[in-house]
């Protein structure tokens, strides 16, 4: 719009961010966030403080993570087609007292498309699971870059550790933590923190690469202190460069008191 004082529409990759938070409005009993990375997906699920306080989850519990692939069209697999659509799961205690658990992939390569990532949190003491499912695309093979970032936060409640989380709510008293899975070396990072108009603001986002010592697994790390912001909605842009080629990662988060 031309109108004098309009403002510009934010740029489509900070919307979709942004449309990423709708989720945590209220509380949920248990969250889920996923990427999708080179042959696979990586996860964080994590149960809300007043469910992981209730007397059921006091022995901890089982997590059961279940990638299936979307059938194409979003109808029932064709006549034609004899391969059948492979679903693969993974499951693994819930430890006593833990809040949230990484979760790498299936132990097959997933090909590229679009997966159902359902997660399935059944208490030690307890009969009901709690379950929250997110969708997912795997990149393209030739993809060295993941789809996104998931996140870690270090504050008062967490002492000097980054704790995962999938949960997009962060306060001023923490600090925030991308991670982007890498299929390669020879990346170099730079961040920006972006209004929900798509502004850049002058708060620094630190991009670093690490390696897992125990997975091999290469990251992205962009790192920002949020004790500069005001309450509202920011999306954190990690631009990731190799040979002269660069992409984009975006990840939302909502500023609370």
């Amino acid at each position: 719009s031309n109108r004098p004082g309009a403002k510009p529409a934010p740029p489509a990759a900070v919307t979709k961010a942004l449309d990423a938070i709708a989720p945590a409005r209220g509380n949920l009993p248990v969250r889920i966030q996923a990427i999708g990375a080179r042959n696979t997906i990586r996860a964080i699920v994590e149960v809300d403080p007043a469910t992981a306080k209730l007397p059921e989850w006091s022995g901890g519990g089982t997590l059961k993570v279940t990638f299936e692939p979307e059938r194409s069209g979003g109808g029932p697999l064709s006549t034609t087609t004899t391969a059948p659509v492979e679903v693969q799961s993974i499951s693994q205690p819930f430890d006593i007292g833990a809040r949230s658990m990484v979760i790498n992939g299936p132990e097959r390569p997933l090909a590229p498309g679009r997966y159902s990532v359902r997660a399935e949190l059944m208490p030690r003491g307890g009969r009901t699971p709690i379950q929250v499912t997110t969708f997912v695309a795997v990149p393209p093979e030739a993809s060295e870059i993941g789809s996104g970032g998931l996140a870690s936060k270090r504050g008062p409640s967490t002492g000097l550790a980054y704790v995962p989380t999938a949960d997009p709510r962060f306060r001023r008293t923490e600090r925030l933590r991308i991670e982007v899975p890498l299929a390669a070396d020879g990346f170099t990072g730079t961040g920006r923190l972006l209004t929900a108009a798509g502004q850049p603001t002058p708060v620094v986002v630190t991009v670093t690469m690490r390696t897992d010592e125990s997975t091999k697994q290469t990251y992205a790390v962009g790192d920002i202190t949020l004790a500069p912001l005001a309450e509202g909605e920011y999306v954190v842009e990690l631009a990731i460069t190799k040979g002269g080629k660069t992409e984009t990662v975006n990840y939302g988060f909502r500023l609370i008191p």
